[in-house]
Order: structure tokens, then sequence, then C-alpha cells
């Protein structure tokens, strides 16, 4: 389904919690991230801890697949937040391709990350972001300022 001016319909982004199948899809993703942020790419080493850590749960990716293709992603790593006193996350490794930005891929990706923290009983969710970011991350919930980080509140 397109949308006026040719842009594919935002609904047929399904966003989902990632399995070991979708290893393949994460490092593809994590490659073009990396670039793009000016880093270097994973290394094989690198690449080997990153896919144990997806397998045993220690991370969580949310894939954006639109007709089967991943097209972002978010990831999220559960830890303790003695800011809540209860379990907390870090929100990171989003990234959308480029010619599907602006196409509310993003915001997707972010409801799911969201959707799975409550799920999980992840009562807070940080982000650390360039000052440049502030507004997007705002505009996209996370909404309570920790010096340098924000937070999502559970809601």
């Amino acid at each position: 389904m397109q949308k006026a001016g040719n842009k594919p319909d935002c609904a047929s982004t399904v966003c989902a919690a990632a399995g070991a199948e979708d290893i393949p899809k994460i490092m593809e993703l994590m490659s073009g991230y990396k670039q793009d942020i000016g880093e270097e790419p994973l290394t094989q080493a690198q690449k080997a801890a990153l896919g144990a850590a997806i397998e045993t749960g220690r991370i969580t990716f949310i894939l954006a697949k639109r007709d089967g293709r991943a097209v972002g992603m978010c990831s999220v790593c559960e830890t303790f937040s003695t800011f809540r006193c209860a379990s907390g996350g870090l929100f990171e490794d989003f990234y959308v391709l480029p010619m599907f930005r602006g196409q509310g891929v993003a915001r997707r990706l972010v409801e799911a990350a969201f959707a799975h923290c409550r799920v999980r009983g992840i009562a807070s969710l940080w982000v650390g972001c360039a000052d440049s970011d502030v507004k997007m991350y705002e505009r996209l919930g996370f909404r309570i300022p920790l010096g340098r980080l924000l937070t999502w509140n559970g809601s």
C-alpha cells in the first residue's frame, strides 16, 4: 500500500523481537549503523560475542521488517535501575536504513521496544544521545531528563 507522495505505508512495517535466525540481518544492519556513525565495522570476534549475547538473551534486538526485509533495528539490554529500584533497560543500536527514514519506522521500533519492556517488567528505559538527538528522542517518548540521559517511565 502506498501513501500520497509514493511513500510506503508504515502499516506494512512489522516490528518484533529478533531471534537467533535474525542474527545475520542484525549484523548487516549493524554494519550500516557503524558506518553511519563513523565507527569501525565489527570484527569477527565482536560479531561472535554479539551473536552469543543475542542467543543467550543478554540483549534483545527489535527488528523492523518490511516485506521480509530488515529495514531498522534497536536493542534493549536489561539491567537494574537504582532510579526505580526495579528492572531497567538501556536502549541502543537505533538505526533505520536511509531509504526508509521519515516513514514512521523509528516510531514503530520505539513503540515495540516499550512494549517489550512492559512485558518483561522493565520499569524504565534509558537512552544516551548526542545533544542534537534529544528532541527526536523526546518526540519518541523518552521524557525524563537524567543529566545527559533520558528515561522512559513505563507508561
